[in-house]
């Protein structure tokens, strides 16, 4: 069983661009619960520190843009699906854990 994650980044203007990947290994729903305490304001995260794809742009950046993503926490399902990307569930939730020690690093994206 795998999971498959769903997450949209939203600039200041507006514009949106959804990501759906899918990774090896399956989600618990405690593994859910921590997930929801480490997001921030609007179920916001870096995709980039737990592993996923940034969605922001890489050319062309305005003062719009930033470096976070909305989670789509009701979009969260297991899929018998392949993984789309290389990176496992257990990764993610690694992941988390460090964000949950020490915080997300949004100074790392300063525009």
């Amino acid at each position: 069983m795998n999971t498959e994650i769903v997450y949209l980044y939203r600039d200041a203007s507006n514009y949106k661009k959804w990501n759906d990947v899918i990774v090896a290994g399956g989600m618990s729903e405690s593994d859910l619960d921590f997930i929801k305490k480490c997001l921030m304001v609007d179920n916001t995260f870096i995709p980039e520190q737990i592993g996923l794809p940034l969605l922001r742009p890489d050319a062309n950046i305005t003062e719009d843009d930033h470096c976070f993503a909305e989670l789509c926490v009701e979009e969260k399902k297991r899929t018998c699906e392949p993984p789309t990307i290389d990176v496992s569930w257990r990764n993610i939730m690694d992941s988390f854990n460090n964000v949950w020690k020490t915080g997300w690093r949004i100074e790392e994206y300063a525009i």
